[in-house]
């Protein structure tokens, strides 16, 4: 699905580079786009930003990764890894969480695309998926419990957003960690009214 997404947004901002848009206002413009990191290390978040004519402006951004604590049925925050593995179940995959919370700066090439770059941070959790073959635990004997690998680490993204009309632009950017192609849609409008 993240990639279907993922080719829909950059065939649909192919044909903005020459969208007509009228100049930004001299206290120019603030903007919110749903953002996301294919192929779906985040799930999603928010970016908030403001652009200047001729000035540089600023960007916050937050994705969350996909958690798998609302899966109550077949998620164990009180059972090991050494538990499961002492058991006998089998180990069927490990996965990795990733949040990033990141800040930068904008700059206004023309009317129709801002560029962006920034610094961030980056927190992961990893969970480890067992099969019990008893059936006891999970859906189906499929479980979840956390892994042993997390930490934090830095983020760096670049990218540039596109104004597919007077107020709606298009993301298109790179993030280091998680790597991945960043990904967005949102709506821009003229400051304080937006």
């Amino acid at each position: 699905m993240t990639k279907v997404l993922a080719v829909l947004l950059l065939l649909l901002s192919v044909p903005c580079f020459g969208a007509k848009v009228s100049e930004l206002p001299r206290s120019g413009m603030v903007g919110l786009s749903w953002v996301m990191n294919v192929p779906a290390k985040e799930y999603a978040g928010l970016s908030l930003y403001r652009v200047y004519p001729g000035k540089i402006g600023w960007f916050g951004e937050v994705k969350f990764g996909r958690t798998l604590t609302w899966r109550t049925s077949d998620y164990y925050e009180n059972i090991s890894i050494s538990e499961a593995e002492g058991w006998g179940d089998r180990l069927l995959k490990n996965d990795t969480v990733y949040d990033t919370y990141s800040a930068g700066i904008t700059y206004v090439v023309n009317p129709g695309l801002f560029l962006y770059s920034g610094v961030g941070y980056t927190d992961s959790r990893s969970y480890r998926q067992y099969h019990d073959d008893l059936g006891i635990l999970g859906d189906n004997g499929d479980y979840w419990v956390d892994g042993t690998k997390g930490g934090s680490s830095t983020n760096v993204l670049v990218g540039a957003m596109i104004r597919a009309s007077e107020r709606t632009v298009f993301h298109i950017g790179y993030d280091t960690s998680p790597s991945g192609l960043n990904l967005g849609i949102g709506m821009v409008g003229a400051w304080p009214w937006f």
